[in-house]
């Protein structure tokens, strides 16, 4: 018993030691448990307090846009506390109801679709990926489809050529869109105009007619208004009408003009001739000399028609007409000052070869007693007369005798056929290939630069033609730096000694006549003393000859030859006489 008793003394330490450890566990359990409960419940109170997503809305609500168009998006969210936040586009699902007319990307980017038409609309639409909630129909964005602006409009074709009364021409109005876009507009929303009527008209519908007796080269601008936008075409993408050859009209008017206005049977016989710049188009000769017809063949002294061919020269060998100097400018235009060469002698010719003048520079050293001052040479400086207008061979014997000129001052007349003759350097720089053998086209019976060649009609055609295809420069020259020819002539910069011509209020431009005294037609031309007048029309695109050759009939040439002219650009025979802007103005005096 007692070592029972004394065994069960020696346990009850370790039995209390075990049931402490239990409490502790216990007592720390129920601690962790009520930690955790108080955890919970304070989780629990924080999730209810948090603001909830309650709707979203995109915007713009609205957007309108041609197809091809885009639109970012923003998709806006509301809390259940009223806070309004901009949610992310990855937060969200976009979607379109036609996309047809539109398509959205992921990104909440809206794009027009390119095929969507005018007027079309779609809803594009969201979802909020986490909370399902998707935007209303009054939140959601409605996408209209523009139609396409007008911008420009253009007519086709820019250029038209027709002959008066021929079959019209139908023109296309096209309009240019904002998107780049083109089409064809109805007539009947359009409205037409012509800047010249006497060339060209212009029907409601587009239709483009050349009225009877439009000025053959003339032009017309066709411009077009768009009536619903009030947008026009510029200049560029108007229509240029020319009124062409009429077929046999001009040819036939031509001819019976020539054949019967008084003015063309008082210089019978004479040779005449129209062309453009590829043929001649009309010819005809009238009466007989010594017998025969005068044809394009015929060789006649040309005398101041010699001052065009110098004019075309001295240009070609500038190179062009902008490289013509200021001191060629005032020699070729007549108002150098040099002007002490007799209009007439005694004899045949002014630089006879029975004086040995050989070369320009030789003649210059003459004296006639018919000069301005007969005791000076030809080449003498008349210093009171620079800057005037004086019609004399002076000026531009002094300009061939010049340095920026050699050789022409010192090449002789006399070696016909050699490459060394004045002829030659012409024949040169103007490109001519006719035969006149045993002669040179470009003939100098004399070494006088203004009025010494002798040629035929053939072969000044073909310069003319020359001149309006571009192979010669000289176009470009064609009435340049005018001066004024008589003083009378409102706003002149120049003064005006002698003209040959003094009932025509002309300008002078480089070695030739401009035609444009009220009235006229602005031809540009060289008659020559004995008849021999050449003309190139004021719109560069037809040309024509009077080849005659009598004394004194500079003038009676012109008045026979701008009539033939004036048949040829209308179609139509005239019978009465051109009158000049000095009888004009008499009459209404």
């Amino acid at each position: 018993m007692v070592v029972s008793a004394s065994g069960n003394d020696r346990s009850r330490p370790v039995a209390l030691w075990v049931i402490a450890a239990a409490m502790v566990i216990l007592t720390a359990s129920v601690a962790t448990s009520a930690v955790a409960a108080s955890s919970e419940s304070a989780n629990d109170t924080t999730d209810a307090r948090k603001p909830k997503l309650k709707s979203i809305a995109l915007s713009p609500l609205t957007f309108a846009g041609l197809p091809g168009a885009t639109q970012q998006l923003t998709v806006s969210g509301t809390y259940s506390d009223g806070a309004v936040k901009t949610l992310k586009p990855a937060t969200e699902k976009f979607s379109s109801s036609n996309t047809a007319v539109a398509t959205v990307s992921s990104a909440g980017v809206v794009s027009v679709a390119a095929g969507a038409v005018a007027g079309a609309t779609a809803t594009i639409g969201a979802l909020n990926k986490a909370s399902g909630i998707s935007t209303t129909a009054a939140s959601s964005t409605v996408v209209t489809v523009l139609a396409p602006k007008l911008v420009s409009i253009a007519l086709s074709p820019l250029s038209v050529q027709l002959a008066p009364n021929a079959t019209p021409q139908q023109l296309t109005v096209t309009g240019t869109y904002s998107n780049g876009s083109t089409q064809t507009l109805p007539a009947a929303g359009e409205s037409f105009s012509s800047s010249k009527l006497t060339i060209a008209t212009v029907s409601p519908g587009g239709l483009v007619t050349v009225v009877s007796g439009a000025l053959v080269g003339g032009t017309s601008t066709i411009g077009v208004t768009d009536v619903a936008t009030g947008i026009s075409a510029s200049p560029s993408q108007s229509t240029v009408v020319t009124a062409t050859l009429p077929s046999s009209n001009s040819v036939n008017a031509a001819t019976q003009t020539a054949n019967d206005n008084a003015l063309c049977t008082a210089i019978s016989p004479f040779y005449w001739e129209i062309g453009d710049q590829n043929d001649p188009l009309a010819s005809g000769s009238v009466g007989l000399d010594n017998g025969a017809p005068i044809s394009g063949s015929t060789q006649y002294s040309i005398a101041s028609a010699s001052k065009m061919l110098y004019g075309a020269y001295v240009t070609q060998v500038r190179g062009a007409a902008s490289n013509l100097t200021p001191s060629d400018i005032t020699f070729l235009t007549l108002t150098s000052g040099y002007a002490n060469i007799p209009d007439t002698t005694t004899e045949a010719s002014i630089c006879p070869q029975t004086d040995h003048p050989d070369d320009v520079a030789q003649c210059l050293l003459l004296t006639s007693p018919l000069s301005q001052y007969p005791n000076e040479p030809f080449g003498y400086l008349i210093a009171s007369e620079v800057g005037e207008f004086y019609y004399n061979s002076g000026h531009m014997e002094v300009h061939a005798n010049q340095p920026s000129m050699a050789p022409l001052g010192t090449t002789p007349v006399a070696a016909i056929g050699s490459p060394n003759s004045l002829g030659s350097l012409f024949v040169a720089e103007l490109g001519t290939d006719m035969d006149m053998a045993p002669l040179e086209p470009f003939n100098y019976t004399e070494p006088l630069i203004a009025g010494g060649v002798t040629t035929t009609g053939d072969v000044y055609a073909e310069v003319l033609r020359s001149i309006l295809s571009g192979s010669l420069a000289f176009g470009d020259a064609l009435g340049i730096d005018p001066v004024c020819t008589l003083s009378t002539m409102p706003d002149c910069t120049n003064t005006a000694g002698y003209t040959p011509f003094p009932l025509e209020a002309w300008h002078y431009s480089i070695g030739h006549w401009v035609e444009d005294a009220t009235g006229e037609d602005g031809a540009f031309s060289s008659a020559g003393e004995f008849g021999f007048y050449p003309w190139i029309d004021s719109t560069k695109s037809y040309y024509g000859i009077v080849s005659h050759n009598a004394a004194n009939s500079a003038y009676p040439s012109i008045e026979c030859g701008r009539l033939i002219r004036a048949a040829f650009m209308t179609g139509t025979p005239q019978t009465e006489k051109i009158p000049t802007e000095v009888a004009r103005q008499s009459k209404q005096h």
